[in-house]
């Protein structure tokens, strides 16, 4: 493949994989929902695993961010051209999000929420920032991965005005310098505390295999499929939980998008159509999925309806109202928005093109 941006090929096998991951975290989420909001004996196997998504994300992103940057490496104008596209894509459908959490709050005490103004402003500047219960995460809940994304989007404006190898070199120093600050030095404020998580490692694997694929690496498809099942075969055996996280459910990760991304099927996209279009959608479907999944568990409540009886069914429904909420909000309010803003501010799209914009809509989890 030819690093000019023009002749870009999409990396369906990402989308398709987003799709998967996106769905995954809806899986767990309705789960954790269903022991929140109705009864702890769910009927369901543990479903935690789900949440490996947010670690398929995370490599996914750090892929992404190199492999599509390629026309920003060393230009005068690429590290403000490079944070603007993220801005563009990240912020809109979050701050909007995030802001009818606020209102939901205010006008339904029945979901008992409340929160500080600086919790409100933490969320809307992806600064990590307790809650009014303590736990150190945003108004939408889910969010907490975005201000990891945004710390990466931060340190990569930084690095990109170096040429590429050098960029994404100094921009895991730097990432990797922050965990040995989290892990040695004590009584960090709290946004730098949760900054050095070593789940930010997760990215530097997802530059790595962006460097590789750049510089040529390709697999036969029996060698890519072989990383791809054995990475999902490490995060079925692994212990849920398990810590480094990094490494635990990161490096499965890796094998996984470096399967889908050096194999030949990277490119095919024959009978892909609606897993492409729910990956297109992913960066929506994680951010609302939690209307869909409490819009069934509420409903059913509200109906007299037993959800224990029937989880399975329930999480189907509740999964499907997702996606299909997901792909109609991406499409109808999403991408129009960041069409709008992105003419608004004079930008170039082929410049940050990702496959689909090269690989279409990149976002966290």
């Amino acid at each position: 493949m030819s690093d000019s941006a023009g002749s870009e090929q999409k990396l369906y096998s990402l989308q398709v994989l987003r799709a998967l991951t996106a769905v995954a975290v809806v899986f767990s989420h309705f789960q954790f929902d269903m022991a929140r909001y109705v009864t702890h004996e769910t009927g369901l196997p543990n479903l935690v695993i789900g949440s490996a998504g947010v670690d398929l994300f995370f490599v996914i992103s750090g892929f992404v961010i190199v492999y599509a940057s390629d026309n920003l490496f060393a230009k005068p104008a690429g590290q403000w051209t490079f944070f603007q596209h993220r801005l563009i894509r990240i912020v809109p459908l979050y701050w909007i999000v995030t802001t009818i959490y606020i209102a939901i709050a205010a006008t339904a005490p029945v979901f008992e929420k409340s929160y500080s103004v600086a919790t409100i402003l933490g969320s809307y500047f992806f600064i990590p920032v307790p809650r009014l219960d303590g736990v150190v995460e945003p108004i939408v809940g889910q969010g907490w991965t975005l201000n990891y994304e945004m710390l990466f989007y931060l340190v990569f404006a930084v690095v990109v005005a170096a040429p590429r190898r050098l960029a994404v070199a100094a921009s895991a120093l730097l990432l990797i310098g922050l965990v040995f600050i989290g892990r040695f030095v004590d009584d960090l404020p709290t946004a730098v505390s949760f900054w050095a998580d070593p789940i930010i490692v997760e990215f530097i694997f997802g530059m790595g295999i962006a460097l590789a694929y750049r510089q040529g690496v390709r697999l036969p498809r029996p060698g890519a499929a072989a990383l791809i099942v054995a990475g999902f075969i490490l995060l079925a055996l692994l212990p849920a939980g398990a810590t480094p996280r990094a490494l635990v459910w990161g490096i499965p990760a890796a094998l996984i998008v470096a399967g889908s991304v050096f194999g030949s099927f990277a490119l095919d996209a024959r009978g892909w159509r609606i897993p492409v279009i729910v990956g297109n959608a992913s960066y929506a479907l994680y951010l609302i999925h939690s209307f869909a999944v409490r819009g069934t568990l509420f409903g059913a409540k509200a109906l007299s309806l037993d959800v224990a009886r029937a989880p399975w069914l329930y999480l189907l429904i509740a999964v499907a109202a997702a996606v299909i909420l997901g792909i109609i909000v991406h499409y109808t309010l999403e991408r129009p928005l960041i069409a709008a803003l992105r003419r608004l501010a004079k930008l170039n799209r082929s410049v940050t093109a990702t496959p689909r914009e090269q690989v279409a809509s990149q976002g966290s989890p």
